[in-house]
């Protein structure tokens, strides 16, 4: 039964372009992780566990105040022995790829 105030995370709704979008405006922009942290967390990404890795990775660098970008983060990815799951380089590439611009 559902109950008020709760959701069903099968109706959850998500948008794989909004997702790699936001992946790709924090490895652009270190700088919009601080304001991300308090409002997005690893699980917030529904699409795949590809972007749950990669958002758990770049908080990771941001949290040792290591600059993020392409090389840092597939190489911290790579470390952790999860490149492949995070989708690999090639993945990563299209992401920073498909930023939005304003």
């Amino acid at each position: 039964m559902n109950q008020p105030g709760r959701y069903q995370e099968e109706s959850v709704p998500y948008d794989l372009y909004i997702e790699r979008n936001i992946l790709s405006a924090l490895i652009q922009d270190n700088q919009l992780i601080d304001t991300a942290v308090n409002f997005i967390k690893s699980d917030d990404f529904f699409h795949s566990n590809q972007h749950r890795i990669i958002y758990k990775a770049i908080i990771k660098l941001y949290a040792a105040n290591d600059s993020i970008d392409l090389y840092t983060l597939s190489n911290s990815l790579k470390e952790q022995k999860s490149l492949d799951e995070a989708g690999g380089y090639t993945y990563l590439t299209e992401i920073i790829n498909e930023a939005v611009s304003t």
